[in-house]
């Protein structure tokens, strides 16, 4: 059985053997920043789904910058260093990350700063470099298998795209169709997409509801 601790200032990884062994932990996270004011935090983490590696957000080197780390779950012993997988850039705030989804196959982690932002996918060990897949306005959520991003773009329009950015995003629906798309669902065989929206015909009229769309697969 595996435990995660999180504290303000690190993460600590505790393996849990059988009742009679004491609880063994070593700390995973690397040298948090630290202020005048505050000090670094490691904000939300999560293994990925095979369990091999933590994903997590942290101001490591700057003080209320975010970045996106990941680091070996386990067998090193605390040895290895975290990888770092974005650049959040001090002069531009929504460069932090402030959200991250990992793929069912364990393999990237797609990230976003939010609305205004750029939509962004790396590999979960770092063994590439971080690629921008388009700006984001809204939610976005990995297919199923891993292969795909549906995300809410540029002028609140709906998009789909390879989660690698190895092909150009393919065009779904018009944002003024959509309204403000609180969050997205995708079937279990990613071929359409559910979309839970507040729709405004008239600043004085609004409605919540929901739609659904075709994922192009």
């Amino acid at each position: 059985m595996t435990l995660l601790h999180t504290r303000s200032e690190a993460v600590f990884l505790a393996l849990l053997f059988a009742a009679v062994t004491p609880a063994q932990s070593h700390k995973i996270s690397g040298a948090l920043a630290h202020g005048q004011a505050s000090f670094g935090d490691v904000l939300e983490q999560r293994f990925t789904p095979d369990g091999s590696r933590l994903v997590y957000r942290a101001n490591h080197a700057t003080e209320g910058v975010v970045d996106l780390f990941s680091v070996p779950a386990g067998g090193s012993g605390g040895s290895a260093s975290p990888v770092q997988l974005s650049a959040a850039d001090p002069e531009v705030p929504i460069s932090s990350v402030v959200e991250f989804q990992i793929s069912p196959d364990s393999e990237r982690v797609v990230f976003s700063g939010g609305t205004g932002a750029s939509l962004l996918s790396a590999p979960v060990d770092g063994s590439a470099p971080t690629v921008e897949l388009a700006p984001i306005h809204g939610p976005f959520l990995i297919t199923p298998d891993g292969t795909q991003v549906v995300w809410q773009g540029g002028e609140g329009d709906l998009y789909v795209g390879p989660i690698k950015g190895s092909a150009p995003p393919t065009f779904l629906a018009r944002g003024e169709d959509l309204g403000l798309v609180r969050q997205l669902g995708i079937s279990p065989d990613g071929t359409r997409a559910v979309l839970a929206n507040t729709f405004c015909p008239q600043p004085w009229e609004c409605y919540e509801g929901l739609g659904e769309h075709s994922a192009g697969r």
